[in-house]
């Protein structure tokens, strides 16, 4: 539920509804990316239908911390856009200078 699209509420009601694939999975990873960065979902409520009217409503997630870098603010609000056919595709991310400038982190294998 705190990763699920707006215009998936919508389809679910009987209302408009079409593709809902890609477009999706971006809010989904606005989502992500903001809990991680921010260590609270970005919506919130006393319960289900409080959250999905936050999730409806344009701005309706939390506050994007200050403290964040313009690239990691901008990430987030871009991927958290209302209208579906305007948030970013995964190649437009790719190539956003804060992910390509984020540098590599190398990876250890873990012995059990």
């Amino acid at each position: 539920m705190l990763y699920k699209a707006p215009e998936l509420f919508v389809s679910q009601r009987g209302e408009a509804g079409g593709y809902f694939g890609k477009p999706v999975d971006m809010w989904a990873l606005g989502a992500v990316v903001y809990e991680c960065l921010h260590n609270v979902p970005a919506f919130f409520g006393d319960n289900k239908d409080d959250i999905e009217i936050r999730i409806r409503t344009p701005g309706g997630h939390s506050r994007v911390s200050k403290a964040l870098s313009t690239g990691a603010r901008g990430c987030i609000i871009k991927l958290l856009t209302m209208e579906a056919v305007r948030r970013p595709t995964a190649d437009e991310v790719l190539r956003w200078p804060w992910l390509r400038n984020a540098g590599r982190v190398e990876q250890e294998a873990v012995v059990a």
